[in-house]
């Protein structure tokens, strides 16, 4: 949008990043061995989200990858849906389910990457938290092309977009970023974690008045 802007000759903009708690977050690597362990912290508020959100794709996707681990922090919401659903997919010894509030930071320092998919763009954050805490902490991701971090991610290089959200496509997504994990990895590390901060964020929003007060003569006060 700001690109757009500038194109038509217009300077009075100021762009305002996403903002979470970096402070409590700390970049971390995990070599890929012999298993990959993405983590997820976005569970469904409603059964039809499973389909939406990916979740079913992504335990479909993961039958199919016996090297998987799956972080499914859950905050338990449909517990015992998601415990079906493990159980009758046969992968409850690859998938570590954390229905209490927990501390991300420690998580992440145990997972290679995060993932957070969906079929429309709105049942989740346009900067998804849970993707933005897991750039800061040095983890590429896997997101899908329904949410507008997605251009991010692609310009950034940190991470795999899919176009759809399906068993193939998380499948193939999840082989991508195992294969090119150190690139992706070392890409993520080099972002800087500092633009998602909330300091950065109020810096944003005192441009925008500054803009504004250059913009106003004494005759429109």
């Amino acid at each position: 949008d700001a690109e757009t802007l500038k194109c038509w000759g217009l300077s009075n903009y100021a762009v305002v990043p996403p903002a979470i708690d970096t402070a409590r977050l700390e970049q971390s690597s995990l070599p890929l061995a012999d298993e990959m362990t993405l983590l997820m912290a976005s569970a469904p508020w409603a059964e039809n989200q499973f389909d939406l959100k990916g979740v079913d794709a992504l335990l479909d996707a993961a039958v199919q990858l016996p090297k998987l681990r799956l972080i499914l922090l859950w905050r338990g919401l449909l517990l015992k849906e998601l415990l079906q659903r493990v159980e009758r997919r046969g992968i409850r010894d690859r998938v570590e389910i954390v229905p209490e509030r927990a501390d991300v930071n420690a998580y992440l320092m145990r997972a290679h990457a995060t993932v957070l998919t969906a079929k429309r763009g709105d049942i989740v954050k346009s900067y998804p938290h849970s993707l933005l805490e897991s750039l800061v902490a040095g983890k590429p991701v896997i997101l899908s092309d329904a949410l507008p971090m997605a251009d991010y991610v692609r310009q950034h290089g940190c991470g795999v977009v899919v176009g759809e959200v399906s068993e193939r496509t998380l499948f193939q997504a999840i082989e991508d970023l195992r294969m090119r994990y150190d690139a992706f990895a070392q890409r993520t590390r080099a972002i800087d974690a500092r633009m998602f901060s909330q300091k950065a964020m109020i810096e944003s929003y005192r441009e925008i008045y500054r803009l504004k007060r250059g913009t106003t003569s004494c005759g429109q006060c």
